[in-house]
């Protein structure tokens, strides 16, 4: 899901590396795709192809009945190891 996520930035900024410096563009791209791919597959797998279930305990998106949980994940990863790439990134460059 990183990847299609990555791919999304990539297309919309026309930049391969665009994660690297996201600014707000970037870290909205991040959160909109993030959010969406993890709606539909949620949704896909809970009420269409009956892959899980959630506890009564599950917090709940309220209209879609999907777990919160799952898109909360999505939306907080991807800048995440977005920023560790780009810490890596900065920290293997050679000193000059």
């Amino acid at each position: 899901m990183v990847l299609l996520i990555v791919a999304v930035g990539w297309f919309t900024s026309r930049q391969s590396d665009w994660f690297l410096r996201p600014g707000l563009r970037g870290y909205l791209v991040t959160l909109t795709a993030g959010f969406v791919v993890a709606v539909l597959v949620e949704w896909v797998a809970v009420h269409i192809l009956n892959r899980w279930e959630y506890t009564e305990n599950m917090p709940k998106l309220p209209g879609l009945d999907i777990g919160l949980v799952p898109i909360a994940q999505m939306l907080i990863l991807p800048p995440l190891i977005f920023r560790i790439a780009a810490m890596r990134s900065y920290n293997s460059r050679p000193q000059v």
